[in-house]
């Protein structure tokens, strides 16, 4: 490809799919993984929402929660 054939574009949207997905959650909704660490990119994108979560190991995989109030850690 010819560096002419490049062409700036703006107001394309970033997707991003766990923010997307964790933006939808309310409280008490959880999302289940096969395990903790699938379950990485979920969790920062609740925190970078600043939103309160909790996570546990399940009999079938790891489970993360969605709870009340913000989270104010750094």
């Amino acid at each position: 490809m010819e560096d002419e054939d490049y062409k700036i574009e703006k107001g394309i949207p970033k997707y991003n799919y766990w923010l997307d997905l964790t933006s939808k959650m309310e409280v008490g909704d959880s999302v289940l993984f096969p395990n903790r660490e699938r379950s990485r990119m979920a969790v920062n994108a609740l925190k970078s929402q600043g939103f309160k979560y909790t996570g546990q190991t399940v009999p079938n995989g790891f489970r993360i929660w969605r709870e009340e109030g913000e989270d104010h850690a750094d």
